[in-house]
């Protein structure tokens, strides 16, 4: 039996109080969203791989694999291989440390996740160990344009989460509660490792393998919502680094219950502390709301909302938190982290007039956007370093080329910003988001949402963050 104090996990998710109504909770109903109901769900989105010679593998078990499996976390501990591309392993992370790590937070300082807690985790635990070989062994061949590094270190990571992960979920089944086989440790080496693979298929693969992990991802978060997994300041930390990619991935998806069920971060966080994962906590969970508004008939019933005023209220919180960040050392650095948020702010009001409707900015709103988007390109142009601050600027250069139909000196000017991303951050995927662009520009459907839904529909998913 579920304990009384388990609600469902989209109450979990919203961090409200579940009235556990059966057999769907009310809060639910009056929102407008599905209830999952309550227990434990713990699955791998079906499979360990979605290409390459994993492809198609589910996460099955028989009583003979699982009597295998238990020593599996002292095969974990094993030693693995020496070099990958060309590189030793030693190399490969320390190409990590200086490469990549820098690109995959708000702004890089001694407290950067990755370096302060993932590399470390990577030196006694052998899965994150293969993951980081993996991307960087990818990532550094890409940037000598050899895309021909062998896929084993990545194989190995994947099939041996799947083997965990379908240890637990057998003995879940079999009634015992998750927390049963799956300790804080265990449940923060896993998702390290789903987190790195997701950046590995950015860079090797693209949009629709990196969903992948990033799902995988949400579902061991979803599931461990309810116990103390989440109260390790790790795990909470790596939790919001997948909320922002959540977020950021659903404004181009259109598949209703994968974004109502996007793992998100609590805007109070952003308030509480200087953890750097917490920046942009309120300003994320607006954009979500809007995402989830636009995709639901009860959108127009939200548009009188003053977003203007509540996106300017999450643009105040992050600048007071980034006053008192004690990792930003330079006023250079200051000043070109307030510009971000400034873009990202105009970003927001393009898209609110996109989801919603010009009339959710209220009255003038056609001069409303088209002032956001002069001051999005001027504080872009503004910045005193802007390849240090490049990884940030995919979604709101998106969406600043999505709204510039039928202007082709701001299309040209546009592209010209966003190929310089794919190249200083080594991500192929965004690519595809060049393509995506070039092919909107020159279509007949204004509205990029059209476009955007026909490419998923067929299995060509775009990602902009």
């Amino acid at each position: 039996m579920v304990p009384m104090n388990k609600g469902c996990s989209t109450c979990n998710k919203r961090r409200i109080k579940c009235d556990r109504t059966q057999p769907c909770c009310q809060k639910c109903i009056k929102k407008g969203l599905e209830c999952p109901g309550y227990g434990s769900k713990f699955r791998w989105a079906g499979g360990a791989a979605v290409r390459g010679e994993l492809k198609g593998l589910q996460a099955q078990a028989t009583a003979e694999s699982l009597r295998a499996n238990e020593n599996l976390l002292s095969r974990v501990m094993a030693p693995d291989i020496e070099s990958l591309g060309g590189l030793s392993l030693q190399e490969l992370v320390e190409y990590y440390d200086k490469t990549i790590a820098p690109r995959m937070v708000w702004f890089d300082s001694e407290d950067n996740i990755y370096r302060r807690h993932i590399l470390p985790l990577a030196q006694k635990n052998k899965v994150v160990r293969l993951a980081i070989a993996a991307v960087s062994a990818q990532h550094a061949a890409c940037g000598r344009g050899d895309h021909s590094v062998p896929e084993d270190a990545r194989n190995e990571a994947v099939t041996m989460i799947t083997t965990y992960i379908t240890d637990i979920t057998n003995r879940v089944t079999g009634g015992h509660d998750v927390e049963f086989g799956l300790d804080v440790d265990a449940a923060e080496w896993i998702l390290a490792s789903m987190l790195v693979l997701s950046c590995y298929e950015m860079a090797h693969s693209g949009a629709e393998a990196a969903e992948f992990h990033r799902k995988a991802a949400r579902s061991l978060v979803s599931t461990l919502a309810t116990t103390d997994h989440c109260k390790s300041k790790f795990f909470t930390s790596m939790r919001n680094k997948l909320a922002t990619y959540e977020v950021f991935g659903s404004t181009t998806s259109f598949d209703v219950q994968s974004i109502q069920d996007a793992v998100l971060s609590d805007p109070a966080d952003e308030l509480e502390g200087n953890d750097e994962t917490t920046l942009f906590s309120g300003y994320i969970s607006l954009i979500h709301e809007v995402t989830m508004l636009g995709r639901l008939a009860t959108a127009t019933s939200e548009a009188s909302r003053d977003w203007k005023a509540e996106f300017g209220l999450a643009r105040g919180i992050t600048l007071m938190a980034i006053g008192r960040h004690p990792s930003i050392k330079t006023l250079a650095q200051r000043r070109d982290l307030i510009r971000l948020v400034d873009i990202h702010n105009n970003a927001a009001l393009l898209y609110v007039s996109r989801c919603l409707g010009p009339s959710a900015l209220g009255p003038g709103a056609f001069d409303q956007t088209q002032m956001a988007m002069s001051d999005l390109l001027q504080q872009i142009h503004a910045m005193e370093d802007m390849d240090y601050w490049l990884q940030n600027l995919p979604w709101p250069l998106f969406i600043a080329g999505a709204e510039s139909y039928g202007n082709p000196a701001r299309q040209m000017e546009i592209s010209q910003l966003y190929r310089r991303i794919p190249y200083v951050t080594g991500l192929r995927h965004y690519h595809d988001v060049l393509s995506f662009l070039d092919t909107f520009w020159s279509g007949a459907e204004p509205d990029w949402q059209v476009m955007a839904r026909d490419w998923e529909a067929s299995g060509r998913r775009i990602l902009a963050y």
